[in-house]
């Protein structure tokens, strides 16, 4: 009965320890981005115009690099990062009644849907271990920078042909820099084909704060100090079922 016992906790561990992998290995991912710039804080056209923009997910793409070096006896755990091409960004709409001019009584209804997105390169790492037939769990830090940010806005007020440039000003706005925390699950198989989702949360101010000239910090609102999404992708390690000599 005991060598029953063993014979089946063996049948069940093997596999698990047959899918771990020490060393360094090298691979490509790409995948699915759904992300938000959350907060209700105001921007800059918001202050002006006196509006609250609703913030949604916005769908993007990832591609890129995946490196893990696993360690341990069996190379169960590993530290994991990525270097990745990002989309990332957010729908908004609004609903407002536009005054023409200041004695005006007619109001415009506006109806309003926007967007913006930001080419980021993203640099994830992370601690993951990996068991129960090749699925694993992960939790690290992220770092992403915005190389470019594109806004767009379906509002007519936008295409002004005074002095200002809004779409451009709302561009400008937003900060390059971000850096929070990721955590994830997944499963990868013996030959290095795998899947994963990961959510993550940034932690810096995304748009630059609005100050007011004539009273500097009074009533100035901050920006968006979320950055919110969830990542799907699928990844390839080359060379995963070669094990690294000791």
């Amino acid at each position: 009965m005991k060598k029953l016992i063993v014979a089946g906790i063996l049948a069940l561990a093997l596999p698990a320890v047959s899918q771990a992998q020490t060393g360094f290995k090298f691979g490509v991912k790409g995948g699915l981005n759904i992300t938000t710039l959350s907060g209700n804080d105001l921007t800059w056209l918001e202050y002006e115009e006196r509006f609250v923009r609703t913030s949604k997910f916005r769908p993007g793409g990832h591609a890129g690099a995946t490196f893990s070096l696993g360690f341990g006896r069996h190379g169960n755990s590993s530290l994991t990062f990525d270097l990745l091409f990002s989309m990332k960004g957010a729908n908004y709409s609004y609903e407002q009644n536009y005054y023409e001019n200041e004695t005006d009584t007619v109001t415009t209804h506006l109806e309003v849907k926007e967007s913006v997105t930001r080419f980021c390169m993203d640099l994830p790492i992370l601690y993951r271990y990996r068991a129960n037939m090749g699925l694993y769990g992960e939790a690290g830090i992220f770092i992403s920078v915005a190389a470019a940010t594109k806004f767009n806005s379906d509002d007519p007020r936008y295409a002004s042909t005074n002095d200002f440039n809004y779409l451009d000003i709302e561009e400008s706005q937003y900060r390059p820099l971000d850096i929070g925390f990721t955590a994830g699950a997944g499963w990868i198989s013996k030959g290095g084909f795998g899947i994963g989702v990961r959510g993550f949360m940034g932690l810096l101010d995304q748009y630059e704060t609005y100050s007011n000239p004539l009273f500097i910090g009074i009533g100035a609102p901050s920006g968006r100090t979320v950055n919110l999404g969830f990542q799907f992708s699928l990844m390839y390690y080359f060379g995963w079922d070669q094990r690294s000599r000791r």
